[in-house]
């Protein structure tokens, strides 16, 4: 998720999207972060809509796509 395609970089990288993080959770081809204030941001592959946007498209950088308390963006 650094915005390079492809999508695989094998060396750490900064990311944009939350400030902090408080939990992380990495697929094999897409990755989610829950930010300090509750949102949810998605990046990587979305061939099945794991990403939760509805918009169908892979990215290489973080999206928010749910934002404290509980709205979808």
């Amino acid at each position: 998720g650094v915005g390079a395609s492809p999508f695989n970089v094998l060396s750490p990288a900064a990311l944009s999207g939350p400030a902090a993080v408080t939990a992380l959770a990495l697929g094999g081809s897409h990755g989610v972060a829950v930010g300090m204030d509750g949102g949810v941001w998605t990046w990587g592959s979305d061939g099945f809509g794991q990403l939760g946007d509805a918009v169908a498209a892979s990215r290489p950088t973080p999206a928010q796509v749910w934002t404290a308390p509980g709205r979808w963006s």
